[in-house]
C-alpha cells in the first residue's frame, strides 16, 4: 500500500514539472479532505505552513456538518485501499470518482457503505458499490411515488429470430448484449439472402455494336437464343416457331453451339438458337414454350402462364438485372 501523502509530496520530478501538477494535487486533497474520517486529519495535514492547509479548511467548511461530524465519515477506511501505483493513474481514477460524488452530495446523510466497505480492496470495487447504492436509492424513490413509475407492458411484442422489435421492452443495444448469438445468426441470414438476390450464377459480357452488354445466364441452361451468329459454331438449319411477348411469331431457322465468355470462364451451350431480332442479348426459349402461352410483365419482373392459366415461370428484376425466380418442371433451359 502506498501512502497518499507520500504519493503527492514525493512525486517524481517529471510529474512535478507537469503544468497540471497543481491541479492534480488539489484534486487529491479534495478527495482526502472530503472523504476521510476526521481522525485522519493529522495523518495528511499536520502543519499550518504546509501548502494544502488553507485548502483543507476551505473544503472542510463545506463538508463538515453542524455537529462537527464529517459527512463522509462512512468512507473512513478508504485511505487503506490499494490505489493504482502510478500518480497519474491515481488522479485519473479519482477524476471519475469526483463526478460521482457530486451526484451523491445531497444524500450523504443516509448514504452508508459500512457493510461492504470492509471487503473493498480496489477503487474499481468502490465505484461498483457506489453505483449499486445509487440504483438502490433510485428504486426507493420510485416506490415512494408509484404514480410516477413506468411499468413494462407485458403485451408488447418480442424480438424474433435475431431481429430487434422496436416495440419490445428493451433497446436494440440491450438485446444485442443479451442475445449475441441470435443477432449474429440474423446477420448471417440477411447477408445470405442479399447475396442470393443480387448475385447471379453466371454473368455474360458480349460486345454488340460496340456496346458492352451484361446479361444474366442461368447456369447449365440449354437451347439459349442469341441475336448474332458470330457467337456460334456447328450451325445447322432449324425450323422452330416461338411466340414473342407481343403476340407475334418468332421463326428460328438456325441452331448450333453457342460460345460465351462468362465471369467463371468460357462456356459452350449446345442446341442453341439464332434469332437476330430478339430485343435482349440472351433469352431462353423456356420463356416461350409453345404458342398460346401468356407472358405478363411488370416493373418488378415477368410471369409466364400456360394455356390453362398455370404459372410456369416467374422472374424478378434486381439491380436492373432479370433473374429467374421460380420455374415449373416443364420449362426447358
Amino acid at each position: 500500500m502506498r501512502n497518499l501523502w507520500d504519493m503527492l509530496i514525493e512525486a517524481p520530478s517529471t510529474i512535478k514539472t507537469n503544468p497540471n501538477h497543481l491541479k492534480k494535487k488539489e484534486m487529491v486533497y479534495y478527495f482526502i479532505v472530503g472523504h476521510l474520517a476526521d481522525e485522519n486529519y493529522n495523518k495528511y495535514v499536520s502543519e499550518e505552513d504546509e501548502e494544502p492547509y488553507k485548502l483543507w479548511n476551505t473544503i472542510k467548511e463545506n463538508y463538515v456538518s453542524s455537529s462537527g461530524e464529517n459527512i463522509a465519515s462512512h468512507f473512513r477506511r478508504l485511505f487503506s485501499i490499494k490505489f493504482p501505483p502510478s500518480f497519474s493513474g491515481f488522479t485519473k481514477a479519482f477524476s471519475s470518482f469526483r463526478a460521482t460524488l457530486k451526484l451523491l452530495q445531497g444524500h450523504f446523510s443516509y448514504f452508508s457503505l459500512n457493510k461492504s466497505l470492509s471487503k473493498i480492496t480496489t477503487i474499481e470495487e468502490l465505484f461498483k458499490e457506489v453505483e449499486i447504492e445509487i440504483l438502490r436509492r433510485s428504486g426507493t424513490e420510485e416506490q415512494a411515488s408509484p404514480a410516477l413509475q413506468v411499468h413494462p407492458n407485458p403485451k408488447r411484442e418480442l424480438c424474433h429470430k435475431g431481429k430487434h422489435n422496436p416495440l419490445s421492452n428493451y433497446s436494440e443495444c440491450q438485446y444485442i448484449q443479451l442475445f449475441p448469438e441470435k443477432r449474429e445468426a440474423y446477420c448471417h441470414r440477411k447477408n445470405d439472402k442479399n447475396q442470393q438476390e443480387t448475385s447471379p450464377s453466371l454473368s455474360v459480357f458480349n460486345n454488340i455494336n460496340n456496346v458492352l452488354n451484361k446479361t444474366v445466364l442461368d447456369s447449365g441452361c440449354s437451347n439459349t437464343i442469341a441475336p448474332t451468329s458470330n457467337l456460334f459454331s456447328h450451325i445447322t438449319p432449324s425450323s422452330q416457331i416461338l411466340l414473342a411477348a407481343n403476340g407475334s411469331d418468332m421463326e428460328v431457322t438456325l441452331e448450333g453451339t453457342l460460345h460465351l465468355n462468362t465471369t467463371t470462364g468460357r462456356i459452350s451451350i449446345t442446341n442453341s438458337l439464332i434469332f437476330p431480332f430478339t430485343s435482349s442479348l440472351l433469352v431462353s426459349p423456356g420463356l416461350f414454350p409453345n404458342k398460346g402461352a401468356t407472358l405478363k410483365g411488370s416493373k418488378g419482373g415477368t410471369n409466364l402462364f400456360d394455356q390453362q392459366g398455370n404459372l410456369i415461370l416467374s422472374t424478378k428484376i434486381v439491380n436492373n438485372i432479370l433473374l429467374i425466380h421460380t420455374a415449373s418442371s416443364n420449362v426447358a433451359f
